[in-house]
C-alpha cells in the first residue's frame, strides 16, 4: 500500500524501496501502532503512530525540534504514514483513522502529536 502511493502516485522515495517486493518499510513500524483500514480484505488506509517514550525517533526528534516541549518524551508522539486510497478520500475513512490513532494515544497518556506531513497530490 505504501510503496502505491509514495513510489507510483506521488513518485518519491524510490531509493528507499524495494522494488521486487514491492514495499517500502518504515523502521517505526517495530515500535509504533499502526492502524489499517481494509476493504475487501484490500488495505484503503493506514496511519501509524509512535510513541517518543518508547523510542527516540531520533531523526524526527531533531527535525521537528522535540525536545523543546517540555512533555518529551513522556507524553509526546509522532504520526506518519497517513494514507488513504483515492477512492476513500472524500468519505468518512480519515477521520475514523485519525480517530482511532487519538482515541489510543489519550487513553496511553499522549498529550502531543506531530504529523508528519507531505505535500498533497492535488487539491485537498
Amino acid at each position: 500500500f505504501w510503496y502505491q502511493i509514495y513510489c507510483v502516485l506521488r513518485g518519491v522515495l524510490r531509493d528507499q524501496a524495494d522494488h521486487t517486493a514491492m514495499e517500502l518499510r518504515d523502521p517505526l513500524m517495530q515500535v509504533g501502532d499502526l492502524f489499517i483500514a481494509r476493504c475487501d480484505g484490500e488495505v484503503t488506509g493506514t496511519v501509524l503512530s509512535t510513541y517518543a517514550r518508547d523510542d527516540p525517533l531520533q531523526d524526527y526528534a531533531d527535525f521537528y525540534e522535540l525536545a523543546r516541549l517540555p512533555e518529551f518524551p513522556a507524553t509526546v508522539a509522532i504520526t506518519t504514514k497517513f494514507m488513504v486510497s483515492p477512492q476513500y478520500r472524500d468519505g468518512t475513512l480519515p477521520i475514523r483513522l485519525l480517530q482511532a490513532t487519538t482515541s489510543k494515544g489519550l487513553r496511553d497518556g499522549i498529550t502531543h502529536t506531530v504529523f508528519d506531513c507531505n505535500p498533497p497530490l492535488g487539491k485537498v
